[in-house]
């Protein structure tokens, strides 16, 4: 989920004293665009950012959130099955209901904004619970689960994706969706050549995290490359990076012995991926020089030879720099989601895994 545009979008009306509409996919019974936790943010003037599906919810959504969180959070639920309704109001293909939490935010402080923020902050994968549905009075639409919740939140910690939990509190019945949100993936790229430029547009675009490096200040500087951090002096910025598990590296200097200096200390650092421009015989080359130079093939074990993506990039004939810069973003998507970046229609399995709805038991529902 990419959460850093809509994040600001929100924080900027916020902070002009304008609320807005956070509107939230908290279930999805069949088929559809958007999953659990894909978001819409609206502000009063009808300006939006984000999504809950293709194009085809969003201005009946926009006409009716207003009025619908008046007076507080509602669940709204767009029924695209072709057969609901005749004629189908949608008409979208996708066969599903989707289930649409929306709230009103009036402050930046709102904890329904704020906890996301803190996932990029701490580089840390964050759980929450948020009730979207419910009959009891002790817990009303739109109330967190968190820490606080002790049951809830100890099962919480072992969830690796989105989904929703069911239990009853007396006489009601409560629906929430526990939101699993990683950090944003940090891409590293060394070099700063035109070929970088496309790269960074379409990086930033999927509102990730990015920081460019590069020697000469002429070509890395913010003018060129706006929407992440510049640094200078590659000899010195792979130590001085954060790295950790949902960091990727990627080599475009075009310079052989600069690419020597960085790869062994490349290798050194947690980076998930060290990805190398150029065809397979210049990586050989590569590390066929800086075994030879440092004593360093010890280096070259399994684990790290299946950590160098070398040439970078899916192979889909790529020529052109934007060619090129689509190529590695669908490897690095393809990566983050254990994909192997195949063709659509060869593909057996259904494309996304199903909503899953888990029903607690009495012994382990959440207590208020």
């Amino acid at each position: 989920m990419n959460f850093g545009a809509w994040y600001r979008f929100a924080v900027d009306a916020l902070s002009d004293g304008e609320p807005v509409v956070m509107a939230t996919v908290v279930r999805l019974d069949g088929s559809g665009y958007g999953r659990p936790g894909a978001r819409l943010v609206l502000a009063r003037d009808g300006r939006r950012c984000g999504y809950i599906s293709g194009g085809c919810l969003e201005r009946d959504l926009c006409r009716r959130a207003w009025d619908a969180t008046a007076r507080g959070p509602k669940l709204i639920a767009f029924d695209t099955r072709g057969n609901a309704v005749r004629p189908p109001r949608y008409n979208t293909g996708c066969d599903g209901v989707v289930s649409v939490l929306c709230q009103r935010i009036e402050s930046s402080d709102d904890p329904a904004v704020g906890w996301l923020q803190r996932a990029d902050r701490t580089r840390q994968t964050l759980r929450r619970g948020v009730v979207y549905r419910s009959s009891s009075t002790r817990w009303p639409v739109g109330q967190t689960i968190n820490a606080n919740h002790h049951d809830i939140a100890a099962k919480m910690a072992d969830a690796s994706r989105s989904h929703s939990i069911v239990w009853r509190d007396g006489d009601g019945s409560i629906e929430a969706m526990i939101e699993v949100v990683p950090p944003r993936p940090h891409v590293v790229i060394f070099g700063a050549g035109d070929d970088v430029v496309p790269l960074h547009h379409r990086i930033a675009e999927l509102g990730w995290r990015q920081t460019i490096v590069g020697r000469r200040p002429e070509l890395a500087n913010r003018r060129r490359f706006p929407h992440g951090e510049v640094l200078g002096d590659p000899r010195n910025a792979v130590g001085r990076l954060n790295w950790d598990a949902d960091s990727h590296a990627i080599l475009m200097t075009h310079d052989f012995d600069w690419d020597a200096h960085l790869l062994p200390r490349l290798i050194e650092s947690p980076a998930r991926s060290i990805g190398i421009l150029g065809p397979k015989r210049r990586l050989g080359r590569l590390i066929g020089h800086i075994m030879s130079a440092g004593g360093t093939g010890a280096a070259f074990d399994d684990a790290t030879i299946a950590r160098l993506h070398g040439p970078i990039g899916l192979d889909i004939g790529a020529v052109t720099p934007e060619e090129i810069a689509v190529a590695i973003v669908a490897e690095l998507i393809a990566m983050r989601n254990g994909r192997g970046g195949g063709e659509l229609k060869h593909r057996i399995e259904p494309l996304h895994d199903a909503h899953r709805v888990a029903e607690l038991t009495p012994a382990t529902s959440p207590a208020v």
